[in-house]
């Protein structure tokens, strides 16, 4: 009877980290973690210098669309911060590059995939990122990340022009049109896309 009991325990746990695959770990949250994520509250900002007390903003597209009509340009950069890569972890190289062509109006929009809370504050202590970071929000995308992101291209998708693929990472917007999308995005790419697109934005 113990043997039962034992194995129906070890395929339980089996069961739930299967279960936990390919989703983008909301359901793993404690509650204590969860109050590191808020609503989307438009022209509320925090800058993260203490990591510890990250706040973390879920977004909706029509959220998304709504900062980036507020914004001559806009780079939002999709994240999984688990990944090992130098891509994935060195977060702070993306908020740096658009800094320096801040003088455009272009902003920085770090999106994560995941609700990795742990992995999340582990890229943004060693980066030293302190702009503000947003996730998916769950109750909108759903957790399983492969749907997620197939919902979240479908609903950017303005341009005839700019089809992105499946893996894309980096999207740029002029106002709320989708100008420019990229599986990888480098400092002389974004300087020759904001060269081609400034020229077409009207002065204030």
């Amino acid at each position: 009877m113990k043997k039962i009991s034992t194995l129906i325990i070890l395929l339980f746990s089996l069961t739930s980290c299967f279960v936990m695959i390919n989703e983008n770990n909301h359901r793993g949250l404690t509650s204590e973690e969860l109050e590191h994520f808020q609503n989307f509250r438009p022209d509320t900002f925090h800058q993260n210098a203490d990591f510890h007390n990250l706040v973390i903003y879920e977004i909706t597209t029509p959220q998304l669309k709504s900062i980036t009509a507020k914004n001559n340009f806009t780079w939002v950069h999709l994240w999984r911060p688990w990944c090992t890569t130098e891509k994935c972890q060195n977060i702070g190289y993306y908020s740096q590059t658009a800094g320096k062509f801040s003088h455009t109006g272009l902003k920085f929009l770090l999106l994560s995939e995941s609700y990795d809370l742990k992995a999340i504050l582990k890229a943004v202590q060693n980066s030293n990122y302190q702009d503000q970071v947003y996730v998916m929000e769950d109750s909108y995308f759903g957790h399983k990340l492969n749907l997620a992101r197939e919902k979240f291209i479908e609903g950017i998708m303005n341009n005839d022009l700019v089809k992105p693929g499946k893996y894309y990472d980096d999207f740029i917007f002029r106002d709320t049109l989708l100008a420019f999308a990229s599986e990888d995005i480098t400092l002389e790419t974004v300087d020759s896309l904001m060269t081609v697109l400034i020229k077409n934005v009207k002065s204030p």
